[in-house]
């Protein structure tokens, strides 16, 4: 006997431990008073009322119509607030590309081979992934989470509810032609796949591109072939058991079967695109092989919107602000949505998250509306368009009686600058609520506000955000303690004797050390106290990276090592020094107060070092002493730099 065994972190099972597995029954739930946009008709519903039965929708109306209430309902004022249907997000890499954004939680992108049918996002989505709970709050209930567009097949796509604690709580099935519709296939073309040429590996070009794409169908459409002909085999067997089998099943190959799968119409392709010739490629090969394809980004989507609408080929557009970055997206237009809207190509907006984040996708959406399309048709983009290009529409997408009940709590009107997502409800079940500051800072702090920060609930506009929490005794004084008394059990002085005692800090000095014997420490007015078991001086680290390497260790936040060339004994410590960086916090919770922050170790002469404390607003204020000495790196790891050798 084989036993297998599989190591699973221990973070993941106490992350997944927060949320219970089954949902409790629900109440009937009735909403009143809402401005209500149902996505199944253009003009909003006013004074509009939506109850909620058993996780669907079981009425909608207006004010007007004469709507029995449920007996023993909860009614919940809305008091003029806005009402949408749960956002769905066509393209999506939550919970595949997790958050923070580092190698350990990149799982998006298979390097090994530009061809990788055979991946599933199915086996790489991490459901405790702060960015699916981001993505809530922002009031997305549906995804399409795609593997990334390395590769010129990147892997099948899943598409999820954002609700449950494991993959298989969250996947959900589309419905065509009456039968299961299982997801999608990631394919590219343009630039991206052809990275593949800078590892000296094919694709280099756009022609190679294509070249292996078309491979990999004719390889599945035989293979289709041969399946086709084992079940009619099958079938003949069955009505004529005596028959002799001719033609037997081929070998499984599972890396052609999600093919299979595209060319029998059980999934659809997304395919990434940008310039209107990729996108015409794109076409060309779905018509040569007959399958179902929807084309995401379509950056250039409005050179060839005639094309499109008289070919019916729905688009997903990734809007941004400020397009660029790479060549094949300069020609992107804010007015690409309304073009292809107004020629009659279906529009979806989507967020390729982390490229536009999710918390903040009605305001992706809100591009679109600046570029011309209407309010009626922006919100169909973020709603029943996506649901009908994943065929979820059937069940989700709109606000229509027998639907799921996933919708949206805002504010105000769907993409004014002002609006804010309050509520989001999967299945009739609220899963998230900006009145919970837990739920909270992933919508106005996505999940990076520093630890103890509070986030305040304000109704329309910001607040100062409180810099600290100020413990204190004797009495409510909102003014700095004029002292800080620090009791310790065991204050360990610089001589190496041990005392029991108190500290007395003023102005941020240490006033006086004094040796006491008493079970309750003494209590004033306007002195913050605190007790503790140990107390010694704060320790220094004489030689560290911190304020130059981040947490985060990913090229954003790393800036200890400049390479440009063997001396550099220019530069300063000081002017790249973060006096706000995560790694000052942590190294503050392990006692460290002052630190010698120096820069990395790969260059010859590295540049010139600081004295930092481990608090402050600003660098001026965190240092101490701003220019201190000169780092030389000697040995291996300076090697490389100028020179290969120790002797250079």
């Amino acid at each position: 006997m084989i036993r297998l065994f599989v190591a699973i972190p221990v973070a993941l099972f106490a992350a997944l431990a927060c949320v219970s597995q089954q949902a409790a029954p629900q109440k009937v739930r009735v909403f009143t008073n809402a401005t209500i946009y149902t996505a199944a008709s253009d003009k909003p519903i006013e004074k509009g009322i939506l109850v909620i039965k058993d996780g669907k929708i079981a009425a909608i109306a207006s004010a007007d119509e004469a709507l029995q209430i449920p007996a023993g309902a909860e009614v919940i004022d809305m008091k003029g607030r806005t009402i949408i249907p749960g956002l769905v997000d066509t393209h999506s890499h939550i919970g595949i590309f997790g958050k923070p954004n580092i190698s350990a939680n990149s799982d998006g992108n298979e390097s090994s081979g530009p061809v990788q049918t055979g991946l599933r996002a199915l086996d790489a989505i991490n459901p405790a992934d702060p960015g699916i709970r981001m993505a809530t709050a922002g009031g997305i209930t549906v995804s399409n989470i795609m593997p990334g567009s390395a590769n010129v097949i990147g892997g099948q796509t899943l598409y999820v509810k954002l609700r449950g604690t494991s993959v298989e709580a969250m996947r959900i099935f589309g419905e065509l032609d009456g039968k299961p519709h299982l997801g999608g296939l990631k394919m590219a073309n343009g630039e991206n796949p052809k990275g593949y040429g800078k590892r000296g590996q094919a694709p280099f070009t756009r022609m190679k591109v294509y070249s292996l794409q078309r491979e990999q169908f004719v390889k599945a459409a035989e293979y289709k072939k041969k399946l086709d002909a084992a079940k009619k085999g099958d079938a003949a067997k069955k009505d004529d058991p005596a028959k002799k089998d001719e033609t037997p099943a081929p070998e499984r190959d599972p890396s052609l079967e999600p093919l299979v799968e595209v060319l029998e119409r059980k999934r659809t392709v997304h395919f990434h695109c940008h310039r209107a010739d990729d996108l015409m490629s794109a076409l060309r090969i779905a018509e040569e092989f007959g399958f179902e394809i929807v084309l995401q980004h379509a950056s250039e989507g409005y050179r060839i919107a005639e094309v499109l609408a008289k070919k019916k080929i729905p688009c997903s557009l990734t809007l941004v602000d400020s397009p660029g970055g790479k060549a094949e997206i300069m020609g992107l237009l804010e007015e690409n949505a309304a073009v292809l809207d107004k020629a009659g190509v279906m529009v979806a907006v989507n967020t390729d998250d982390s490229v536009t984040e999710s918390r903040f996708f009605l305001r992706t959406g809100a591009i679109a509306l600046r570029g011309g399309m209407s309010e009626a048709a922006a919100l169909k983009a973020l709603t029943i368009n996506p649901a009908k290009m994943m065929h979820l529409d059937h069940r989700l997408g709109s606000l229509e009686k027998g639907k799921d009940a996933d919708f949206v709590v805002l504010s105000g009107k769907p993409f004014s600058v002002y609006t804010r997502v309050e509520q989001t409800w999967i299945d009739g079940a609220k899963v998230f609520d900006a009145k919970v500051e837990a739920d909270r800072v992933y919508r106005d702090g996505g999940m990076f506000l520093p630890r103890g920060m509070k986030v305040p609930e304000v109704e329309g506009g910001a607040e100062r955000l409180p810099m600290a929490d100020q413990r204190e005794r004797g009495g409510e004084n909102p003014t700095k303690p004029r002292q800080t008394w620090v009791f310790g059990e065991r204050i360990y002085l610089s001589n190496g004797k041990t005392i029991k005692g108190r500290i007395v800090i003023e102005n941020g000095k240490i006033k006086s050390v004094e040796e006491l014997d008493r079970k309750e420490p003494l209590v004033e007015v306007g002195v913050a106290v605190y007790s503790a078991s140990d107390v010694s001086p704060g320790l220094i680290d004489a030689m560290t990276c911190a304020g130059l390497s981040g947490a985060w260790n990913i090229a954003a936040d790393q800036d200890q090592d400049e390479g440009g060339d063997a001396n550099q004994a220019d530069i300063r410590v000081y002017d790249g020094f973060n006096s706000n960086e995560p790694l000052l916090e942590f190294l503050r919770s392990n006692g460290i107060t002052m630190i010698h922050t120096t820069p990395g170790r790969t260059t010859p002469v590295a540049g010139r070092t600081g004295v930092f404390r481990t608090l402050g607003r600003t660098t001026e204020e965190a240092a101490i002493v701003p220019t201190f000495g000169l780092l030389v790196n000697l040995g291996e790891s300076a090697k490389g730099r100028g020179s290969n050798t120790r002797m250079g």
